[in-house]
C-alpha cells in the first residue's frame, strides 16, 4: 500500500473540504498516528465552535495510516461512536460521517483515494467507511453489528450506546446482546462530546475500561474513551487544549477572541411568580436593534420556557421559535427545518433577517445545534453551563457588538 503518515493529513483535510484544518486538528491528527501509547487524550477542552466533529475525520484518516499493522499493534479503532445527549448534534455529526464515507466512497484519485484504498484492505470487501445512526424516533440499523471488521462511525445517544455496552439494546433480541456489547467495548472509540451533559455515562465508560483488566488474557484491542467539551471534568489528567497557535489563526482565532460583554440582572423579588418571565422578556426585547436580529433567551426550566414564549408569540412585529427537550420528535425537526437553518452558524456572516427573530429554549440548546445568535438572554446557571450558552452567542466571531 502507498506509504500514509501524519504529514499527509492536511492535504486529507484539503482534499475533503477545500479548507485548510485548523492548528489544533493537525497537532491531534498526529499524536493519535504516532503515539504508542495514550494516542488518544482523555478530553479534548475546546471552546465552542473549535471544531470538535472533526474528530470523526482524524479517527478515520489515523485508522487509514494504521491499516497495515497488526491487530495487536493497532491503536486506530475500526469503530468510532460520536456519542451526545442531544439529537440535533446526533443528527449533524451522522451528516458529516456520510459525507465523509461519499467522499471516500467515490474518490478517483489523490490523498483521498488512497485513504479509501487502505480502509477497503481493512473492511475486505468495497465499502471504505460504513455510516450508522443509532438514536430514538429513527429506523433502527442493526447493520453495522454484521462483521466486526468493517471500519465504521456510529452517530449514537448515550441511551443508545449505553445500553449495548450494558449488554441490553432497545428493541433488541437477547441473543444479540452479547455481540453488541462485545462490538461496542472492544476494537472502539468513543467520542462523548459535552459530557456535563452525561456524567453517569461518562463514570459507565470509565467502568467499562476497568473491566475490560480483568480478562484472563490481555485484550489487546484498542478501545479509547475521549471527552470532548469545552468544559471537561477535574478528574481528567491528560487534556488536550488549544494553544497559541489556534488564538493567531485568522478563523479560530476570531471565534476564540471575540468579545462577548455581559451584564447581571436580578429579576425583582416578590410574590409574583412572574418576574422572571417579565424580566427575561424585557431583556430580549431590549437587543433588538437593526443590526441584532436573532435573539437567543435560554432558561432552566421547560415551565419557563413556555412562559416566555407564550408572552412573546402572535406578535406581528418578529417571530417566536421555542424548543425544549420534551418536544416531540417530529415538532422538533419542523422548528429545526424552518427556523434554526436560517440562524445556523455557517451562513452566519451573510444572513439576512426580515425582522427580530427570538429563540426560546432550554439546556438543550447548550449543546444542542450550531447556531449563532447576535444578542442573548441567559438564566443565571452553573458556570460550565453558561460558559456552553455563550457559545451560541457570536459563534464565529463576527464585528458584531454581540
Amino acid at each position: 500500500m502507498p506509504d500514509l503518515t501524519a504529514d499527509h493529513y492536511d492535504e486529507f483535510f484539503r482534499a475533503l473540504y477545500e479548507a485548510e484544518p485548523f492548528p489544533w486538528q493537525s497537532r491531534l491528527a498526529r499524536r493519535v498516528i504516532e503515539r504508542k501509547a495514550a494516542a488518544w487524550p482523555a478530553a479534548i477542552a475546546l471552546p465552542t465552535a473549535a471544531g470538535k466533529t472533526a474528530c470523526i475525520d482524524i479517527a478515520v484518516f489515523a485508522l487509514a495510516c494504521q491499516a497495515n499493522r497488526a491487530s495487536s499493534e493497532r491503536t486506530a479503532p475500526r469503530r468510532i461512536f460520536f456519542v451526545v445527549d442531544r439529537r440535533i448534534i446526533v443528527d449533524e455529526a451522522h451528516r458529516r460521517a456520510m459525507m465523509l464515507a461519499m467522499k471516500l466512497r467515490s474518490a478517483k484519485r489523490g490523498i483521498v483515494k488512497k485513504v479509501a484504498d487502505r480502509m477497503r484492505t481493512l473492511a475486505g470487501g468495497d465499502e471504505p467507511l460504513a455510516c450508522f445512526h443509532l438514536r430514538g424516533g429513527v429506523y433502527r440499523d442493526d447493520a453495522w453489528a454484521r462483521t466486526p471488521i468493517q471500519p465504521t462511525v456510529i452517530s449514537s445517544t448515550v441511551d443508545q450506546i449505553g445500553s449495548r455496552l450494558l449488554f441490553r439494546g432497545y428493541g433488541r433480541s437477547s441473543r444479540t446482546w452479547s455481540i453488541h456489547a462485545g462490538l461496542a467495548c472492544n476494537d472502539s472509540l468513543i467520542l462523548l462530546d459535552e459530557a456535563h451533559c452525561a456524567l453517569p455515562f461518562l463514570e459507565t465508560l470509565q467502568a467499562v475500561a476497568s473491566y475490560r483488566q480483568w480478562a484472563d488474557e490481555p485484550i489487546r484491542s484498542p478501545f479509547h474513551t475521549v471527552v470532548l467539551s469545552a468544559t471537561p471534568p477535574e478528574d481528567r489528567t491528560d487534556v488536550f487544549r488549544d494553544d497559541a497557535r489556534d488564538r493567531a489563526h485568522p478563523v479560530l482565532g476570531a471565534r476564540l477572541k471575540a468579545e462577548k460583554p455581559a451584564a447581571l440582572c436580578v429579576a425583582a423579588r416578590s410574590a409574583n411568580a412572574n418576574a422572571l418571565v417579565d424580566e427575561l422578556v424585557e431583556r430580549a426585547r431590549g437587543l433588538v436593534s437593526e443590526d441584532s436580529l436573532a435573539i437567543g433567551i435560554i432558561v432552566n426550566r421547560v415551565a419557563t420556557a413556555k412562559a416566555v414564549y407564550e408572552r412573546l408569540k402572535n406578535r406581528a412585529q418578529h417571530d417566536t421559535v421555542l424548543l425544549t427537550g420534551r418536544m416531540r420528535p417530529l415538532d422538533r425537526d419542523d422548528v429545526v427545518k424552518e427556523w434554526l437553518e436560517r440562524l445556523d452558524a455557517r451562513s452566519a456572516g451573510n444572513r439576512r433577517l426580515d425582522r427580530p427573530v427570538f429563540v426560546v429554549a432550554t439546556q438543550t440548546l447548550e449543546v444542542g445545534a450550531n447556531l449563532d445568535f447576535d444578542g442573548m438572554v441567559s438564566e443565571c446557571a452553573s458556570l460550565d453551563a453558561l460558559r456552553q450558552r455563550f457559545g451560541r452567542l457570536n459563534r464565529t466571531g463576527r464585528d458584531i457588538p454581540a
